[in-house]
């Protein structure tokens, strides 16, 4: 038997909009430590809806409670003592200045002369204030420069 089909009913005023919407990306040739967690300085705004990206100090700050999801990018040059084997990169992101549980990490190839990236995302809780921040890793034993394809991104969760 077929069914009539009939319209949805429509309720005006539900959902709502995510706020807090930013995106940025960093300049190539940042000096990043062998061994140690680096904050990258992702400095350039695509754009920043509600303000509240600090670009001039590469980081987010939550302007009021709730869920927020990020993501964050490191890319390396892999140039120099970064060629011919194979190393590890993580990205992490940090909240008001402690690193978070969440960690994306990948063992490069042994290509030369490319650059390499390592992305995380997240859902995190924040209350208004709280800070942001991506921070990059490699053991590749010397140091190594960023290229230019690190991001930081997100937007607040409807809620």
């Amino acid at each position: 038997a077929l069914r009539k089909m009939t319209k949805a009913n429509f309720v005006s005023g539900i959902g709502g909009a995510n706020s807090s919407q930013f995106a940025a990306y960093g300049a190539s040739g940042q000096s990043i430590s062998s061994n140690s967690y680096t904050k990258i300085n992702i400095v350039n705004e695509f754009f920043d809806v509600n303000s509240n990206y600090d670009a001039s100090n590469s980081k987010f700050v939550a302007p009021s409670d709730g869920k927020y999801f990020l993501y964050g990018q490191v890319a390396i040059a892999r140039t120099g003592s970064f060629t011919g084997n194979p190393c590890k990169m993580s990205v992490r992101i940090y909240k008001n200045g402690s690193g978070l549980d969440y960690i994306g990490t990948t063992f490069g190839s042994t290509d030369g002369t490319r650059v390499h990236t390592v992305g995380i995302s997240a859902i995190v809780d924040a209350s208004a204030s709280d800070y942001f921040e991506v921070y990059g890793y490699h053991d590749k034993g010397a140091n190594e420069n960023t290229g230019g394809e690190s991001l930081f991104q997100g937007f607040k969760l409807i809620s």
